[in-house]
């Protein structure tokens, strides 16, 4: 599909941006991949100009030529990647700690909440809110009301300070549902009231529900309340993390979408705990996402899809990324090519933005797009 380019139509207001700027009255280079069934000429392989990344925080500047137009000029925005909600549940039981003959703390708690501290402080953790729920909250509290509350209320990390907790596990029972059922409550709440945002629960136990008694050791009763309507897929996914016992945990982590269960071990404390942090770094990978979303355009605005280019910051050097709809290697692509609301980092690209916490992705419009897929 051919897109002529005339300077009336350039994207000025996208992102909240008032500034003018120009563009060619010209057909040149103007391509966009239109889906099946449409071909699609080549951009020229221009470069990004010097304004890519000067924009911040919904702040523009203007760059250089991008893709074929040469006269053209983009505005330039820092784009924000969606934030992620963490819901963290933590077993604090007695089996956890001391005051079970089967273990003690050096086993279980204090690997696991050392490493736990670790990924909350952590500068790769940036991007994360996260909340923090102990179970149970004091002797034998089974009942729901007792967690519709977090220990920790939502906070943006790197924050381990925030997040202080007990020297020693040392409460009785362990309300798996209970404490799930407020985390679920907490994580749908979230989505409605950030619904540009991805939200996960992240469950940390070392066994079986127990000592609530009734329905509320049954694990398909405790599994569904993290599920979604009568049991179905879940509205957000739930992981889980088993200190030293599988415990029936797959049939949680299969209806939170994300079986099976992941076990570290409660023998070598220094082998669990390398553990534990590997699988929470893990998650983090997961639950980081590689979607911009393209806000609406002011009014009497047009978005153009053929006239926006995706640079990226990765380890203090900016590159620009050619657009591919099939993603098939290193670029960016629409959620939707015909109606697009995201951009969306490919594969290839993603990966070591997740592992870069200074990564930054600027989105420049108004110019013909740099197309590198495939026709």
């Amino acid at each position: 599909m051919k897109l002529r380019t005339l300077s009336s139509v350039c994207l000025l207001g996208v992102l909240g941006l008032t500034s003018t700027a120009a563009c060619g009255d010209s057909e040149e280079g103007a391509t966009f991949d239109g889906g099946p069934g449409e071909s699609s000429g080549s951009n020229g392989g221009g470069t990004s100009g010097g304004g890519i990344g000067q924009g911040d925080g919904g702040t523009s500047g203007t760059s250089g030529t991008s893709g074929g137009d040469a006269s053209c000029q983009a505005t330039t925005t820092r784009a924000e990647k969606a934030p992620v909600y963490m819901v963290i549940a933590l077993d604090q039981s007695g089996s956890m700690g001391d005051n079970q003959n089967h273990t003690n703390k050096a086993k279980r708690w204090t690997p696991v909440t050392t490493a736990l501290k670790g990924f909350l402080g952590a500068p790769t953790s940036a991007g994360i809110t996260a909340s923090l729920r102990l179970f149970p909250a004091s002797n034998d509290a089974c009942d729901n009301d007792d967690y519709d509350t977090p220990t920790i209320p939502f906070t943006a990390l790197p924050n381990v300070a925030a997040f202080v907790l007990p020297d020693d596990a040392d409460v009785n029972s362990t309300p798996t549902r209970a404490v799930l059922h407020g985390a679920a409550a907490e994580a749908r709440a979230t989505m409605v009231a950030h619904p540009e945002a991805k939200v996960v629960v992240l469950l940390i136990t070392d066994g079986q529900p127990a000592g609530c008694g009734g329905n509320d050791n049954d694990i398909d009763r405790v599994a569904n309340e993290i599920a979604g309507d009568n049991g179905g897929p879940p509205d957000f996914k739930t992981y889980v993390i088993g200190v030293g016992s599988q415990g029936n945990l797959n049939k949680v982590a299969e209806k939170g979408g994300t079986a099976p269960a992941i076990i570290v071990s409660a023998d070598d404390p220094a082998a669990g705990q390398a553990q534990f942090t590997a699988a929470v770094e893990a998650i983090r990978l997961q639950t980081l996402s590689c979607e911009i979303a393209i806000p609406p355009a002011p009014a009497g605005e047009t978005l153009d899809p053929a006239k926006v280019n995706v640079s990226i910051t990765l380890g203090g050097a900016a590159m620009p990324l050619g657009y591919d709809q099939t993603c098939v290697g290193a670029g960016w692509r629409y959620d939707d090519a015909a109606n697009p609301t995201k951009i969306v980092l490919c594969d290839t690209t993603c990966t070591p933005a997740k592992a870069d916490p200074s990564a930054a992705v600027d989105v420049a419009f108004g110019c013909a797009t740099r197309v590198v897929g495939p026709n």
